[in-house]
């Protein structure tokens, strides 16, 4: 469902690139529409919801934004969907002390958990990946906690296991909105029925495809361009 405003301007994220691949995002959307609050309707969403997804980028966009984004989830909740949570947590919008509350609302009802090293560090609190793992997992409602490590590859969390594994290769333009394609992938595999190993493997394919190419989510990424790689190339 796409709203279309006739006033404001659109929002928009730029992004500067540093010599030993940083980067830095200057973002331009808590003033725009893309923040109103707008009252979810649930009813809209029919019920064939299974998962909603959260990015934390968007609860950090604007505090009123956040705080609608909290209502549908507990609605949400109510109709046992699972919420998949990537923190993408953002420097440049950390300038409310009320987010933190927010990503810890999040994480309560999560059940697929998808950060960085440096995220689930934060969110637990803890100063090792073992005991962050640890931690996030007393949350009763958390199945799978994906923690992403880039060039690194990836590891799958569950309770009574974890599965590592790594990239596939390529070449390198833009590693910006790999990790959102990588989302929308692992997630896609759940819907599908798909194993964790399978589904992790048709993630870092869309992450790599979309590597491939300048900008966020231009990649060629499509079924079967997914489906090419995981079938005929190796995890390096």
């Amino acid at each position: 469902m796409i709203t279309e405003y006739d006033d404001g301007t659109t929002g928009v994220a730029f992004v500067t690139y540093f010599s030993d691949g940083s980067r830095r995002f200057l973002y331009h959307f808590p003033d725009t529409p893309a923040t109103r609050p707008v009252a979810p309707d649930v009813a809209k969403l029919g019920d064939d919801v299974k998962y909603f997804h959260i990015m934390g980028c968007s609860l950090m966009a604007k505090r009123e934004f956040g705080l609608e984004i909290l209502k549908l989830m507990k609605k949400l909740v109510e109709r046992d969907v699972k919420i998949s949570f990537d923190p993408n947590i953002r420097p440049e919008l950390m300038k409310d002390e009320s987010i933190n509350q927010m990503v810890q609302e999040v994480m309560s009802c999560c059940s697929i958990f998808l950060p960085g090293v440096s995220e689930l560090l934060l969110i637990s609190g803890k100063e090792t990946v073992e005991d962050s793992v640890k931690t996030c997992f007393l949350n009763p409602k958390l199945e799978v906690l994906v923690l992403k490590n880039g060039s690194e590859g990836c590891t799958v969390y569950t309770r009574e296991e974890s599965i590592s594994i790594g990239v596939y290769p390529t070449n390198v333009k833009d590693p910006t909105g790999a990790g959102d394609c990588f989302d929308g992938a692992f997630i896609c595999g759940l819907l599908e029925g798909k194993d964790l190993l399978y589904s992790a493997k048709m993630a870092s394919a869309a992450a790599s495809l979309n590597t491939a190419a300048l900008g966020p989510m231009e990649g060629n990424i499509s079924r079967s361009t997914v489906e090419e790689i995981t079938a005929g190339q190796s995890l390096s």
